[in-house]
């Protein structure tokens, strides 16, 4: 199943799709979670873990039943709605367009204590906060007595979050990796002054693939449990690749868990997108090769040549 390294030095997992047959199909199999031993499924279901999605959709629809389930346990969950200024953020909203159109931040989310959040800008890359980073909400302060309003509108002062990646000067004594974060302003570069005004990151029990990019997922890092949907039958017709890029983010098979069926045809179907390419790629050819035939001066640089002098002497 998997025949060249292509990013993690000794990963069993992290490598290029060769052949693929039954018996590798078998072995992954073994990550679905209806089959981990009693032992594994304590150990992933204890583990700080994030839910790989091919479709956006399914996303938000993971993120808001984990958010609810925080809220039923009683943790206070706190509404935050962008501040947008300009008339193209409001155009943008009417089209159905707009939740992250502006810096790459949401027109609502949702934090809470406990909360994993990606960074979707960057805040500071030489501290490593930079877009794509993780992290987790400790606390929400609110100053001067302020509290949560049910419509959003009222902004925390900072959200604490716990980022792993941070190598900035020490905010809280004591807490190396602790990040006061406010409300961002990201101003539009359209010529009317357009702005937005939110906290520069989401809720990220789950991401699509494409924001998974670059991550890496094991027992040595932040996020030790890759928990995967491959996603319907057809989903490589839209996202070609998705189940590589989701297998190779793991450094080790123990940190793969598939929450669906694992099946050989999402494997190795040879998707409609690549089909068009590969007969759109065909065509070209044919035409090149037509090309050469009926126009063999094109390759002879003597006929080329006798071309070019007759062109210059009628209209040079």
């Amino acid at each position: 199943l998997l025949s060249h390294k292509m990013r993690y030095q000794g990963s069993a997992v992290g490598e290029e799709l060769g052949s693929v047959d039954e018996t590798d199909m078998e072995w992954l199999r073994e990550r679905q979670k209806n089959r981990l031993s009693a032992e594994d499924t304590i150990r992933i279901e204890g583990a700080s873990s994030v839910y790989l999605h091919p479709k956006v959709d399914d996303v938000v629809t993971e993120n808001r039943k984990r958010l609810k389930a925080q809220s039923d346990a009683g943790i206070p969950v706190v509404k935050c709605r962008s501040k947008d200024c300009g008339p193209c953020v409001k155009r943008s909203m009417k089209q159905g367009k707009g939740e992250y159109e502006f810096g790459q931040m949401p027109r609502t989310t949702y934090f809470c204590r406990g909360a994993p959040v990606m960074m979707t800008t960057n805040l500071c890359t030489e501290w490593g906060l930079f877009n794509g980073s993780m992290g987790t909400v400790v606390d929400i302060y609110f100053a001067g007595g302020r509290k949560p309003s049910c419509d959003g509108k009222e902004h925390p002062d900072v959200i604490f979050v716990d980022m792993p990646a941070y190598c900035g000067p020490e905010v809280i004594p004591g807490h190396p990796h602790l990040v006061p974060i406010g409300p961002k302003e990201f101003k539009e570069l359209c010529g009317h002054e357009c702005s937005r005004v939110q906290f520069p990151f989401r809720m990220c029990w789950a991401i699509t693939v494409h924001k998974s990019q670059g991550m890496t997922i094991g027992h040595n890092q932040h996020i030790k449990v890759a928990r995967v949907h491959l996603g319907a039958p057809d989903t490589d017709k839209w996202a070609a690749g998705a189940a590589f890029v989701q297998l190779s983010r793991v450094s080790e098979i123990g940190a793969l868990c598939f929450e669906g069926p694992v099946d050989l045809d999402r494997f190795t179907m040879w998707s409609a997108g690549k089909q068009a390419v590969a007969s759109e790629d065909g065509r070209l050819y044919e035409m090149h090769q037509k090309t050469l035939e009926n126009e063999s001066w094109l390759v002879n640089l003597d006929g080329f040549e006798l071309i070019l002098n007759q062109y210059l002497q009628q209209y040079g």
